[in-house]
Formats: C-alpha cells, structure tokens, sequence
C-alpha cells in the first residue's frame, strides 16, 4: 500500500468563492395582522410572532406574501428560477455571516448542496456543508423569522452525497498516483463515488460512513465494460490510500 499527499491540491477551498460579500444580512418579510413585520439575521431563536400563512420561496413569490392572496402570481420559467436562485444567494450569505457557523465551518470547508424551504413550513433554505479539518457534517437551516440554527455530525454518523467538485479533485488524485507508479490511464474514464467501510472495518451499529471523507474512484473504457483501476482517496487528508488493478 502506497500513500501519498497532496498538500497544495487544496481545490475544495475555493468553495470560499460562494460567500456573498452583501454588507447587511437578509432580509426576510413576513405578514402579519397588523401589517408587514421585517425581521434581519438574527441569531435568536426565541423570535416569535403571530402571523398569517404566507407564501415560501419555493413558491417563486418573493417577498412572501399571505396565501390566497388575488394579486400574487408566480414567477413564469426563467423569472422564478432567477427569483429562486437570488433567495437562495441571501439565504446563503445570511447562514455564511452568522457567528456560530462560522465558527462550525472553519476555513476548510465545501457547501455540498442547499435546498429551500417551502410554504408549509418555516423553513427558508436548508445548506449542508463538509469540514474537512474536523470531519464533521454542519446542516444549518435559516428560519422564516431570521434565525439560524445548526447541527453538527461526525462523519462516521452521517455524511452527505458527493459534490461534483469533489468527484473532480479525487479523479485528479488518483491519475496523478497511479501515473506516477507507471499505470497508464490515457484514454480510460474516471468515475468517483462516496465510498463506505466494509463490515471488518465498523466499530459500532453508530458508524456508517468512514470516520473521514472517502472516495472510490474507478478509471476505465466506460460504455458500460468493466474498470481497469481503482483507488480509495481520502480527500480530508488529500491523499490516496490504496490504488491498482482492479482484482
């Protein structure tokens, strides 16, 4: 078994880039009967009010509005994908700018996918994220009222699906190996996965995931025909831990 590292392959970095540089956090409307209540980031959980049902982002009506409402329509085709994507955009530099995430993330991190709520319930936009110093899994969730709340899991308990970004940094890895121990992988396709322990490697009924973040790549003709050559990356590590013929 071979192991090497990749110190400056640090490409999930660049996930910094997703941070909205907007100078104030968001700020989410919201109706009640005695008119509009605006309500910023705020960290306090203990926010409450008493409020109409209004509409959520999913419904392309932005700033929600209250339901049955006769002048509200949703936004046609591209308009309310854009509309959709700029609640997305605020919702994200909110959770990005609130202290205790920040603090959760780190400076090692990757957003690995975001979702927005809908007009059943509280939920603004859900973002889950990856720590690879710390190899944990941060889930927060930015609430209709403004506050942000997160939950942290080891990666052993639970770790989200792969990001394109990352299936890319452990393809590179792995060629740049197996190249460099004389395997030729011109012309072969390299495919990536999460990968998962086997049974002789779980130490509890906790443990799902590897205690780090694994990734099984293949490279092979593709269409169908089986792989040439495998290896298990470690991308919290940026290293390659095991590489050769597939057997």
């Amino acid at each position: 078994m071979f192991k090497y590292r990749f110190s400056g392959m640090r490409a999930r970095k660049s996930a910094n880039v997703l941070i909205v540089a907007l100078a104030l956090p968001i700020v989410l409307a919201a109706c009640s009967d005695s008119g509009s209540v605006l309500v910023t980031g705020s960290t306090d959980s203990n926010i409450s009010g008493s409020h109409t049902p209004h509409t959520g982002p999913a419904d392309g009506i932005w700033p929600p509005q209250p339901e049955n409402m006769t002048n509200a329509e949703l936004y046609p085709g591209s308009a309310r994908a854009g509309a959709l994507s700029g609640v997305l955009t605020a919702a994200r530099s909110s959770i990005l700018n609130n202290p205790q995430v920040r603090t959760s993330l780190g400076s090692d991190y990757r957003e690995i996918h975001a979702t927005l709520g809908d007009s059943k319930s509280d939920e603004v936009a859900r973002i889950v994220f990856y720590n690879y110093a710390t190899d944990e899994t941060v889930e927060v969730v930015l609430a209709s009222d403004g506050s942000v709340s997160s939950q942290i899991f080891t990666a052993s308990v639970y770790q989200p699906t792969e990001h394109p970004q990352e299936v890319e940094d452990a393809i590179s890895l792995a060629q740049t190996v197996l190249t460099n121990d004389s395997f030729d992988v011109s012309g072969l396709q390299g495919t990536a996965m999460l990968a998962f322990p086997p049974a002789s490697e779980v130490v509890s009924a906790q443990q799902h995931f590897y205690p780090q973040r694994m990734m099984y790549v293949t490279f092979g003709p593709g269409g169908g025909e089986l792989p040439v050559y495998t290896a298990l990356v470690n991308l919290s590590g940026a290293t390659v831990l095991e590489h050769g013929l597939v057997k």
